[in-house]
């Protein structure tokens, strides 16, 4: 990704928005983290005014996704956030659970609008078993699903193998005591002395885009290992 498409990406969402109760706009993902690829897509998160209407950012979205990614062969796309759900007061059902979100925001890049002040997140964290139960239930769903449709979902190898990196996340914080850092290649150093940890196929998976059915299939079965050997673990977490 290039700073020119970010800082377009940017201008198309600030424009549309910034009247309309838009408070502050962050770059999440791998930008930032040393991980970025070529094709690492833009992934905006808007924090917005509590009485901001959720079609606006839903219009804008639909944007990015289609005629932005279509005109800059990158792809991009806005999540929203309220500063009521931000302070704990209020929560709505979304992909990544409130609590992942507080955990990751530190590690967001602010690049429009007001400093959300973190001191002010009064979101209850997850235990290091909580995350790991969510994580954990998540790569089920996706094992369940992939075999169903024999690794052609719409779920692709890529993609699945985050899934597997994040767990690896939480194993290093709960068995080697390391801080919280959502870089994947500083997370595949802390564990270079376990050579057979899923962790490093992952990465591979991750990192060159390795995209067939039998790898996707063949990752789906060393995961299902990975994630029985940590539910018996993260119990004591």
């Amino acid at each position: 990704m290039t700073d020119t498409v970010l800082d377009r990406s940017v201008a198309e969402v600030v424009a549309r928005l910034k009247d309309k109760g838009l408070i502050s706009l962050y770059l999440c993902g791998s930008f930032g983290t040393q991980d970025e690829l070529p094709s690492s897509d833009v992934d905006l998160l808007s924090v917005v005014k509590d009485d901001f209407d959720s079609r606006e950012a839903a219009d804008v979205d639909a944007y990015l996704r289609t005629e932005f990614t279509s005109q800059t062969g990158i792809k991009a796309s806005l999540a929203r956030i309220t500063l009521s759900e931000l302070a704990g007061d209020m929560e709505r059902d979304q992909f990544i659970p409130l609590p992942l979100w507080v955990k990751q925001f530190p590690f967001f890049r602010r690049v429009w609008g007001q400093h959300i002040d973190l001191a002010t997140l009064k979101v209850e964290r997850w235990s290091l078993s909580e995350e790991a139960r969510h994580l954990i239930e998540q790569i089920q769903r996706s094992i369940h699903s992939t075999r169903r449709t024999n690794g052609t979902g719409k779920l692709r190898a890529p993609g699945f193998a985050k899934m597997i990196l994040h767990l690896a996340f939480v194993e290093v914080e709960a068995e080697y005591g390391l801080p919280f850092d959502p870089s994947y290649k500083k997370l595949t150093q802390s564990l270079g002395h376990v050579g057979d940890h899923i962790v490093h196929h992952a990465f591979a998976v991750r990192t060159s885009r390795i995209d067939t059915v039998d790898a996707f299939l063949a990752l789906c079965e060393k995961a299902e290992e990975y994630v029985n050997a940590i539910e018996k673990r993260r119990k004591s977490w």
